[in-house]
């Protein structure tokens, strides 16, 4: 059976070096150098590093998502493939994802992003919190291979390492351009309800490296959690009780502890609150000590980390939230046919 011909769409406005390290892995794939292009959607010209190469100039006023919806338009794939600019991806990449398709009849399919191992301890930390449970909650799959091949949730599966039948993707509109960040886990959750077979596989996974911590990290789940907030406030049915913790133990601390003067059940939560979750921190530190890297540092930083990443998330989470509904925009149902 011939292989199916993929088109690989990548935004890309970093450095150039950045960009060709991910080129380069691109051009050495097993896969039939015939059955696959590279599709580039920039701001800026780029010199191509081969004929399989094709950019896409777009508006300095475009966003992730309309950048990848233009360069799908631009693309001769009956597999649409995306990634970030900055992942390496492995040599049997597309050979691998492809097989999903063929055989197990995948209409998407898509795996871990993995922080590089040689990288200097702000993006080692970085990385080990982003696979972790506790720090990230339902995330933790998207940055480490935590499960065997399953159907996949919307939230195991992030954009950085997806593939897509091109016919889905054009039946459900593509990217929404207004559901920035999480445009993907809005794309996902349709397809989700309408019953197309999503899959995760830890077998397709590459490379990209995490944000270091403390402040680039923060800012990253800053933004992410305001456009689940924004998602859940379109789309009420893609709420999971989870997506609220966070939000609920930063304020239910102030409030508290406002109280406890006046409450010895409002001081005894408190204190319950706190003790709780500092045995968790810890424990979540020792894990990550004893799994991953056996430095006494990480019981400085990843506790506090920790803590931040849910301050931040915490914060944007509400915000994306109240931003769309003091906007009077109406929710959107999620689509039952196409």
């Amino acid at each position: 059976m011939e292989k199916p011909f993929i088109s690989i769409i990548i935004p890309t406005w970093r450095k150039s070096q950045i960009l060709t390290h991910c080129l380069n892995s691109l051009l050495t794939q097993d896969y039939p150098k015939n059955r696959f292009e590279i599709v580039l959607v920039s701001k800026r010209k780029i010199n191509p590093l081969s004929k399989k190469i094709k950019t896409i100039l777009v508006e300095r006023n475009k966003n992730h998502a309309e950048a990848r919806n233009i360069g799908v338009n631009h693309a001769r794939g009956e597999i649409i493939a995306f990634c970030d600019d900055d992942c390496v991806l492995p040599q049997n990449w597309l050979a691998t994802a492809a097989d999903y398709f063929i055989n197990k009849k995948a209409d998407l399919i898509g795996g871990p992003v993995l922080p590089p191992q040689k990288t200097p301890f702000r993006y080692r930390v970085a990385g080990y919190l982003a696979g972790s449970r506790f720090t990230v909650g339902f995330a933790a799959p998207r940055h480490r291979s935590l499960f065997p091949e399953q159907q996949a949730n919307e939230f195991d599966l992030i954009l950085a390492n997806t593939f897509i039948k091109r016919g889905v993707f054009e039946k459900f509109g593509g990217f929404d351009k207004d559901q920035v960040p999480c445009e993907e886990n809005f794309l996902y959750a349709k397809l989700k309800n309408n019953g197309y077979n999503l899959l995760y596989s830890p077998t397709i996974a590459c490379t990209h490296p995490a944000k270091p911590i403390f402040l680039p990290w923060a800012k990253k789940i800053f933004f992410y959690a305001t456009g689940r907030g924004s998602m859940i406030a379109r789309a009420p049915e893609t709420f999971h009780p989870q997506y609220l913790v966070p939000s609920l133990f930063i304020f239910s601390l102030p409030v508290l502890a406002a109280l406890s003067p006046f409450s010895l059940l409002a001081f005894s939560y408190l204190i319950a609150i706190i003790l709780v979750y500092t045995i968790l921190n810890l424990g979540n530190a020792w894990y990550i000590f004893l799994k991953f890297e056996k430095n006494p540092l990480i019981f400085m930083v990843v506790p506090l980390g920790t803590f931040l990443i849910h301050l931040s998330y915490g914060f944007g989470f509400l915000k994306g939230f109240l931003h769309y509904l003091l906007g009077k925009r109406q929710a959107v149902k999620m689509p039952s046919k196409y």
